[in-house]
């Protein structure tokens, strides 16, 4: 069944505050759009609503942190970055420093099963294929498997990229030696995010391997239906076959 990753950011956080004292939930008037309000059930004492003040609440996020709590501060990506730069799941509680999850309201279906352990900047490769690999992250690991069913005669490797800083260098190097094109794709600009991460990890070393990017190239943000807004911007699994189709005539 395809769950959210919001559903599975508040289900696991709910868990998480019952677990730990250490932990304090701060949100920006979003706790159902955030999912945050899981938590609030779960442990009403550590959940503060900061309002519509984002700036505020990274200002008060940061207070609990220099004095030893661990702060989740859930809000809109836009409004975390548009109104808090001017003052930032479960396995981030034992990092150090602050950290940024990107969550999303479409459901994806499992990648892994209940074997599976995380580990903090190491990426997986989830097919093992050959010339080509797909580096993707987030939802568009869903979206690139669901593509590579659309490509059996190329056979890409794909990867999964869960943590962009840091990023998984060696497993970058070794996958530009084995194969002679990376194609990064992100629901996300081009610049700044995993793409340009890729490529800041391959430049010192003057590899022969091919690097295209698929994403926002550049471009405004749009609003609209998930899928739709996917197919727009050629991030969804047929675009994603195609586009590979052509790289590799």
């Amino acid at each position: 069944m395809a769950t959210a990753t919001r559903e599975a950011y508040g289900k696991a956080l709910a868990k998480l505050v019952q677990e730990r004292e250490d932990i304090v939930v701060l949100d920006a008037d979003l706790t159902k759009s955030t999912k945050t309000i899981e938590a609030k059930k779960a442990c009403p004492e550590r959940h503060f609503n900061m309002g519509i003040a984002e700036g505020n609440m990274m200002g008060v996020a940061a207070g609990l942190a220099a004095s030893h709590k661990i702060v989740y501060a859930s809000s809109f990506a836009m409004f975390a970055a548009g109104r808090a730069f001017e003052q930032i799941i479960k396995a981030v509680a034992d990092i150090e420093g602050p950290c940024y999850v990107r969550l999303g309201r479409l459901g994806v279906e499992d990648v892994y099963d209940d074997s599976y352990t995380w580990e903090y900047g190491k990426g997986q490769v989830l097919k093992k294929g050959s010339k080509v690999a797909i580096v993707a992250t987030g939802l568009m690991v869903q979206e690139s498997l669901k593509a590579i069913e659309q490509l059996k005669d190329i056979e890409p490797t794909l990867i999964n990229i869960s943590t962009i800083k840091p990023i998984d260098k060696d497993l970058i190097l070794e996958t530009a030696k084995t194969h002679d094109v990376i194609v990064t794709i992100e629901e996300h600009n081009v610049i700044g995010g995993l793409g340009g991460a890729v490529a800041e990890t391959l430049a010192p070393y003057g590899l022969a391997c091919r690097q295209y990017m698929m994403g926002m190239q550049d471009s405004f943000g749009r609003s609209g239906k998930p899928k739709d807004l996917l197919a727009h911007y050629h991030l969804d699994a047929s675009s994603i076959a195609q586009k590979i189709k052509e790289i590799m005539k």
